[in-house]
Order: C-alpha cells, then structure tokens, then sequence
C-alpha cells in the first residue's frame, strides 16, 4: 500500500518543475490561504443569506456544523499526531519541493482534514456551494502533492476523517439544537448577523 502510495506521489510531484507559470499558480493553490479564504467567503456567504423556514435557520446551523466539523477533523489530526508521525515527502527522497518545508506529522494532512471539514457539510444546503467549496478543497489537496509535501494517503487520511468527524457533529449537534438557536438569536439582537 505505502509503495502505491510513493509511486502515486512520484507520478503527481513530477508534473512540477517544468513550467515556472504553472508552478507558481499551483503552489498559490497550495497554500494555506487562497482556498481557506475562498472557503471562508462562502460560508460568510451562507451566513448572510440563512433563510429562517420552520424555525430552521439552515445557512446559519450549516455554518456552525462547518466549524464543528472543522475544529473536531483537526483535533482528530492533532491526536494522530501525538501517537503516529510520518515524514514529509521531502525528507525521504529526492523530490520537486515548491513550498515551504513543514515540520509537522504528514500523516494525516491536517488542511485535507480542516478544509474538508469546513466543505463537506455545505452539502446539506446548496449542492452548487458544496461543488465549489468541495472543487478548491481537492485542488488546494492536489496541489500540496504536486509541490512535494503530502503523499496521496496522507490526503485520503485527512478526508477520512472529515467524515467521520461530519457524522459525530451532526449526531452532537441535534440535541444541542435550542441552544445553538438561543446563540443565534443573540447574534441577531446584537446585530452581528
């Protein structure tokens, strides 16, 4: 499996280093701003539009599932990381390195596991912000392949767990319900919605 995993990895980071444009566009993509931003700015969006139906309000309850889901996926990662560390790809071997060198465990990846987080559960809203948001989250995930710090496991890893930590949020959530209702009411009365 890890040999797969390596082989995948070589396939995918030696697309780099022949084009400077395509490059420098993909490590942008890599970061840990431009998709995050994007991301952001859609469940800002969410926010603003809630629609209040049934006393349901579901872009403002999506917006809190998102960073539930978030903070529990990376919390996740945290742990794994106190128990299991795997090297960077750019320690190993000789590869195309288009970005900084990160220090901590590549195992899972913590921005597949946080940005999947913040994207997944925008699929109970809008199916057109779910594709996007979901479409910048295996870019930014592919892109940190391509410049040479995360193998493909890693990034399957992260997703993973954004799932299970989206079926644990949703389960926690329900009966937490009249109090995130109570918090949203608040944020009204004091205008910050």
């Amino acid at each position: 499996m890890f040999e797969i995993d390596r082989e995948l990895f070589r396939v995918i980071n030696s697309l780099s280093g022949h084009n400077n444009w395509i490059d420098g566009l993909v490590t942008v993509v890599a970061s840990d701003y431009l998709v995050p931003v994007f991301t952001g700015l859609i469940l800002f969006y969410l926010w603003l539009t809630s629609v209040k139906s049934k006393n349901i309000r579901y872009g403002k309850n999506n917006v809190i599932l998102c960073l539930c889901t978030m903070f529990v996926a990376s919390s996740a990662v945290f742990l794994c990381n106190l128990f299991y560390f795997r090297e960077r790809p750019f320690t190993l071997s000789e590869v195309n390195l288009l970005f900084y060198m990160p220090t901590d465990s590549s195992f899972p990846s913590n921005a597949a596991a946080g940005l999947a987080g913040l994207s997944l559960p925008i699929m109970f809203v809008s199916k057109r912000l779910f594709l996007l948001a979901l479409s910048g989250c295996i870019l930014m995930c592919f892109a940190r392949i391509y410049v040479g710090i995360h193998y493909p496991l890693d990034i399957l890893g992260g997703f993973l767990i954004s799932l299970v930590s989206l079926s644990i949020c949703v389960k926690m959530l329900g009966p937490l319900q009249p109090l995130i209702d109570m918090l949203i009411d608040l944020l009204e009365k004091l205008k910050l919605t």
